[in-house]
């Protein structure tokens, strides 16, 4: 019988959670997924090496995206929404219209 500490699971789910979650990072996926920071690490790896995801760096964060699902300006947009304090400002300016500074 198969844990769900055994590698296919483990792949599969982080796989699906990366697809459900386009532009998350590596703590926000451990902190979700209850996995343990090494067995993540592997399971990213291994999949970005098997062509099943990209990975980009954003200021102090690794974004993992599913493979040919986003053009590199939906990229860089979903690594910015996917930062709350970021997301918050541009729901403001979204929702304002024409906001000040103040």
């Amino acid at each position: 019988m198969m844990s769900v500490d055994d590698p296919p699971d483990n792949t599969g789910k982080i796989l699906q959670f990366i697809d459900k979650n386009p532009g998350c990072h590596l703590r926000q996926i451990k902190k979700e997924l209850k996995i343990s920071m090494g067995t993540l690490q592997y399971h990213l790896n291994l999949l970005e090496k098997n062509g099943r995801i990209s990975s980009e760096r954003h200021s102090l964060h690794r974004h993992y995206f599913p493979i040919g699902s986003f053009l590199d300006s939906e990229k860089n947009l979903l690594k910015i929404l996917n930062k709350e304090t970021e997301r918050e400002i541009l729901m403001f300016i979204i929702e304002r219209k024409k906001p000040t500074q103040t």
